[in-house]
């Protein structure tokens, strides 16, 4: 199966029609914007955590052997992202470790 991440228009990668060059842009800035705060605006949650968590939440769900762009990216050049993500699913959803991606 050939995800949304793949698909590939004059040499660049898209996700749901948006180069995936502006998606690492965007998640550099918003890691930059993290940096070592617990949440994007400092010590409380604010929509924009909550929209952030939506979109990091794939590193925990999707199986280990996918094939993801998204995935290694977040791991390596934007940890923090990944550490938000932990922190929300610590303090808001105790019971996410009992989501599982399903390949529909």
């Amino acid at each position: 199966m050939e995800g949304l991440s793949k698909r590939k228009k004059n040499n660049v990668f898209y996700f749901y029609n948006v180069p995936l060059i502006s998606i690492r842009q965007d998640l550099r800035a918003l890691s930059a914007q993290l940096g070592g705060k617990d949440f994007l605006l400092g010590d409380k949650v604010c929509l924009a955590d909550i929209t952030l968590f939506a979109f990091t939440s794939l590193v925990h769900i999707l199986p280990e052997d996918t094939k993801s762009i998204y995935k290694p990216f977040l791991l390596k050049e934007a940890p923090n992202l990944v550490e938000h993500n932990a922190r929300m699913i610590k303090k808001y959803w105790p019971d996410f470790k009992d989501v599982k991606y399903k390949n529909a």
